[in-house]
Formats: structure tokens, C-alpha cells, sequence
């Protein structure tokens, strides 16, 4: 009993504010969720999370929710060990300005209010950058007011991405924001970036030398091939209920039909083949511009496409490994900002891709050394109409790139690999505060 007590203290708090979180389906939400059910399994922290109670994705199982205390701060959630602090906040609305604004707003002050006065104990702090700018600020406030260690998960860089699609025009606000996220990097005792492009951005934005890239993953104990004949008729069954006709070529979006995707020229391609019988467009997620595809297609009669919400985390598989070909974008610009995190979970279900990408972005060259797929330059939907029509013209190449895609990811990626890649850095950085109270 005595020895349980001794390792129960030489446990380290660890606070991780991340915005999105279990049970959150969005991307981001999902990758926090395991990593920090993952770290919780080795036995060495006590992990409390601060995350919204506002939904990104469409779905959401608040009923399975473990809740054990309410208060008009915070909902608190027992997650297999893990305390979760759930915000009271304005709910989250992508569409409206100023409901986002808002929320941001309640999210920060409620975040930072538990931070402060409701988790008592923290040896190191780990955020994330979402939301933009106020992220890497939670961070950097609690390290300064509980002189503790910062670690700041940069997922995009803002205001960069907001300026490339002009989601804010003004400069001076830009500028200030910059600053501030600066500022937050410069405090952080190690920066993690998701690609080897935002490393080489990072230090000319930065000139710092204090970031790691470690990158995304998905759930590959989940993801993978369907060989499976038990697995190949539940995939029928998916292609029944959702009205798929799967001897057509599909191509598929998933995850967030968002301002960053280049998903205006992307539906244009697709009006191009909306008198073509043998090849269906299937688009999965939500986001600020669901609703401008929706009516692009119905005002010009577009029929070939089908648009669908989130699926359930378990679901994954099978919706995946509904599209013969998947398409992964972003937006001209933002090379080095951002990195589409979904590409990971396509090489592991072995699909071959569309890469709407700038040469040198991180999931481009994947997609490239893996040669799992064709790539082209965002911003013109006739250069992605191309892209369309040779993947009719030579569907011979598709199963080999859905091979190369599945190789590619074992030999190169693994929940674990990253994992233990986060977990490395969360150690040294606590090491150091270990040498640094001794000194």
C-alpha cells in the first residue's frame, strides 16, 4: 500500500487544453483523444483535459457521456481515468462570424478560468492551436502563471490561413495576432509541427530552433484493407444504405468542408462530369461551405453527388472504403500552414488519392513518394477536371496505388511511432524542469 502511494506521487499533472475532445468526431478532436488515452495507459501522469462542450462535426454521443459534477463553469467527465473539463461556452457555429467570435471568447475566459482556480496541481502544460491565436495564448498564460512547462501542438499556423482565404482582411488585427502567436512559440518549451513543410515556415516566421515535427496519424488498429469477407458484405451493406452504386468509380471528400480546400474549384470540376453515368462524386463531413455545395448542385442540376455528415468513429471503415478514389486538398497558399491530416487514414485503409496540393507540401509529397496516387496544382478546376478524367481513363492504376498507399503507411507511419514521439518530448521537457528545480 505504501509502495502503491509512493508511485501514485511521483506521478506528473499534466494539463492539456485542446479544444476538441472526446467525444468530438472532428479530426483534431480525435487525434487528442487518443493521444491522451494512449499516454494515460502508461501509468506515469495524471492527465486532465479543458476542452469545449460546443461540437465541431454533426455527430455527437453526449448521452454516453460519463459526467461526474455540473457547475456553471464547466462540466466535469471521467474518461477511463482521464478528467475532462467541459466548457460552458456559446456554442460553436462555423457559419456565423459573429457566433464564432463568441464562442472563442466564453471558451478562453472559461478555459483559462479553470486552468487557474479549478485544476490546482499542473507540472506542464499542453496546448494546441485551436482555437487560432487562443490556443498557444492558454498555453502560454498558464506556464507564466503557474511557472510550469509549455508544450504547443501547432496544427495550422494563424493568421496565415485566415489570410490566404481572406477570412480576416485586416491588416493591423493580422499583425497583432501574429505577434501574439509568436510570442506564444517563443515561450513554449518545444513547439510540435504536423509537417516537414511548417518546420521550414517555422523558422523563417519564427527563427526559432525549439519545434520537432512529429506527424498525424489515424486509428490503425481500425483502418485498413478490406479482405475480409464478413468485412466486404458489411461494405455492401453501407453501399445499400447510403444509395451508392459501387460499380461506379467513386470519388470521395471526407472531413471538413471547410474555407481551406479549394472545394469552390474542386465542385466546378465536378459540374463537368454531371452528365457522365459511370462515376459519382460522394463528399462526408460538414463545414462553412457544405451548404454553398449543396446549392451549387441543386441550382445547376448537378446529380451525380451525394453529401452525407459525419459517421460515428466505428463507422469509419467501411465509409473510407466506400470511394475508389479519395480527394485530398488545400487551398492555393497554404503550403507550410497547414497539413490535411486525413491522408493517414487513406493510406492505411490502401487508397489511392486525387492530391489538389502545392508541389512541397507535406501531404503532396507523400502522396509522391508513395506514387499512390495524381497530383496537381489548387486553384484551377479545369487542371482538377483533368485529374477526373485520367482517373477514368486509367482505372488499371488504381489498384496499384491503393497498394503502394498501404505500404507506404506501414513502412513510414503508426499511432504508435507518433505516440511514443509525444510521449519522448513530454518526458524531456519534464526532465528539464526536474534539473532545473535541483539547480
Amino acid at each position: 500500500m505504501v509502495r502503491n502511494t509512493a508511485q501514485q506521487e511521483k506521478k506528473k499533472d499534466i494539463l492539456f487544453i485542446v479544444h476538441m475532445f472526446y467525444p468530438e468526431t472532428a479530426s483534431t478532436g480525435q487525434l487528442m483523444t487518443e493521444l491522451c488515452l494512449e499516454l494515460n495507459k502508461k501509468n506515469e501522469f495524471n492527465i486532465s483535459v479543458i476542452a469545449t462542450s460546443s461540437s465541431y462535426s454533426s455527430f455527437k454521443n453526449d448521452n454516453e457521456l460519463n459526467v461526474k459534477s455540473k457547475t456553471f463553469l464547466y462540466e466535469l467527465v471521467d474518461l477511463n481515468g482521464i478528467k475532462i473539463y467541459r466548457t460552458r461556452d456559446i456554442k460553436y457555429d462555423k457559419k456565423n462570424k459573429i457566433k464564432r467570435m463568441m464562442h472563442i471568447v466564453t471558451y478562453f475566459v472559461s478555459a483559462l478560468l479553470i486552468a487557474l482556480f479549478v485544476i490546482r496541481k499542473v507540472d506542464l502544460v499542453f496546448s494546441i492551436s485551436q482555437p487560432p491565436i487562443i490556443g498557444g495564448l492558454l498555453g502560454r498564460l498558464v506556464k507564466k502563471m503557474k511557472r510550469v512547462k509549455f508544450i504547443y501542438n501547432i496544427q495550422d499556423f494563424n493568421p496565415e490561413q485566415s489570410e490566404v482565404v481572406k477570412y480576416t482582411k485586416n491588416k493591423f488585427i493580422n499583425n497583432i495576432a501574429r505577434h501574439v502567436d509568436i510570442g506564444s512559440c517563443r515561450e513554449a518549451d518545444k513547439v510540435i509541427l504536423v509537417g516537414r513543410d511548417m518546420l521550414e515556415y517555422y523558422k523563417k516566421r519564427c527563427n526559432l530552433d525549439n519545434a520537432v515535427v512529429i506527424n498525424n496519424w489515424c486509428d490503425d488498429e481500425q483502418l485498413h484493407p478490406l479482405n475480409d469477407a464478413e468485412e466486404l458484405k458489411n461494405l455492401d451493406e453501407y453501399y445499400a444504405k447510403l444509395g451508392i452504386d459501387k460499380e461506379k468509380i467513386i470519388i470521395g471528400y471526407s472531413g471538413n468542408i471547410g474555407l481551406y480546400y479549394d472545394l469552390e474549384n474542386i465542385i466546378k470540376a465536378v459540374e463537368l462530369f454531371k452528365h457522365y453515368e459511370g462515376i459519382e462524386f460522394v463528399f462526408i463531413g460538414d463545414g462553412a461551405l457544405k451548404d454553398y455545395l449543396i446549392e451549387f448542385c441543386k441550382e445547376r442540376s448537378i446529380n451525380n453527388v451525394k453529401f452525407f455528415n459525419y459517421f460515428k468513429k466505428e463507422e469509419l471503415l467501411y465509409t473510407l472504403n466506400i470511394p475508389t478514389i479519395h480527394i485530398v486538398s488545400n487551398k492555393k497558399g497554404i503550403k507550410g500552414i497547414s497539413a490535411p491530416s486525413k491522408i493517414y487514414a487513406i493510406l492505411a485503409i490502401g487508397k489511392p488519392m486525387i492530391g489538389i496540393l502545392e508541389k512541397g507540401s507535406e501531404a503532396r509529397t507523400i502522396i509522391e513518394e508513395a506514387n499512390c496516387g495524381i497530383c496537381v496544382e489548387p486553384g484551377d478546376y479545369r487542371e482538377i477536371a483533368k485529374c477526373f478524367e485520367f482517373v477514368i481513363k486509367n482505372q488499371e492504376l488504381l489498384s496499384q496505388w491503393g497498394k503502394n498507399a498501404r505500404e507506404y503507411y506501414v513502412k513510414n507511419f503508426s499511432k504508435k511511432k507518433s505516440i511514443e514521439m509525444y510521449f519522448g518530448v513530454i518526458k524531456e521537457c519534464l526532465r528539464k524542469e526536474k534539473i532545473q528545480q535541483k539547480s
